[in-house]
């Protein structure tokens, strides 16, 4: 199942267990502030889009998503990211661009499966050498604002 809500003004999430089955969510151009609790009980989700909103941080709540292929939350307000943040292993596609990012968090080597990281417009004045630690990571932009 796909849901798009696109440009609908929302800032609070709620789902029903019905949902569980979704695998691609749209929430692009809202006013949401955090990826909260909610998002535990979309089991299958394999795509998130939470790309221009308010959110200010990454939470440790992403590691519930354990199909989680795809995670699009550029044009944010992302300053930092959890200590304890756990996105699931099986993401290929990570696009933080647009975000006020300092740094790249080292929990980052974690994501085995990386294929496609967008760190563009962002803060970050150097590139870790722990970068090397992405072996699948084709596909790299970095940049500052």
């Amino acid at each position: 199942m796909d849901i798009v809500l696109t440009g609908r003004q929302l800032v609070h999430l709620t789902f029903t267990d019905i949902l569980t089955s979704v695998r691609y969510l749209d929430l692009s151009k809202n006013e949401i502030t955090e990826l909260s609790s909610v998002f535990s009980r979309l089991k299958r989700l394999e795509h998130l889009d939470v790309s221009d909103n308010q959110i200010t941080f990454l939470s440790s709540e992403m590691k519930c998503l354990k199909f989680l292929k795809t995670l699009i939350i550029k044009k944010n307000l992302i300053k930092s990211v959890a200590l304890d943040f756990g996105m699931s292993q099986s993401i290929e596609k990570l696009n933080l661009a647009g975000n006020q990012l300092l740094e790249l968090p080292i929990q980052f080597t974690m994501l085995t499966r990386l294929v496609h990281l967008n760190l563009g417009s962002n803060y970050i004045t150097s590139i870790p050498k722990y970068i090397s630690h992405l072996m699948s990571l084709e596909y790299f932009i970095f940049g500052w604002k």
